[in-house]
């Protein structure tokens, strides 16, 4: 095996897990929107409004980190580095998503998930440059 793919393969495996990951929580928005009869918007429920608000989140850290991690494993990085980041962001999205929905307000999950989240991107963000610079 090369030395990208098994990198991008270990990119890929994380990249399918956090797509299921959104697929879930669109899902759950679906649900929650059938069962309340809200069409559009969020009605004011305070349940759908956490759901829509999770889901948004999700969607807005992800793909940057899908990207990142991806090229990570374009330019050949380190299978455990692309590890290393994939579990960080898919624990902290869990987190998130479980403190978010445990409580509006600060809360460990909350707390947690932004933080794992933060660290997968930066530490990816870093692997990035360093890897391009070898490169280059």
């Amino acid at each position: 095996m090369s030395s990208v793919a098994l990198p991008l393969a270990t990119a890929g495996l994380y990249a399918g897990l956090l797509i299921l990951g959104a697929i879930a929580l669109k899902a759950f928005v679906i649900r929650l929107r059938f069962m309340k009869r809200i069409g559009l918007g969020d009605g004011e429920d305070p349940a759908l409004m956490k759901a829509v608000r999770i889901h948004g989140n999700y969607v807005e850290n992800v793909p940057l980190a899908i990207a990142g991690l991806t090229l990570l494993g374009l330019l050949g990085a380190s299978v455990w580095l692309v590890h290393l980041c994939g579990l960080a962001l898919m624990v902290g999205r869990a987190a998130h998503a479980q403190g978010l929905w445990s409580s509006a307000g600060a809360s460990p999950g909350r707390t947690a998930g932004v933080a794992l989240t933060g660290l997968a991107l930066g530490v990816t963000a870093i692997g990035l440059i360093v890897q391009a610079m070898r490169i280059l």
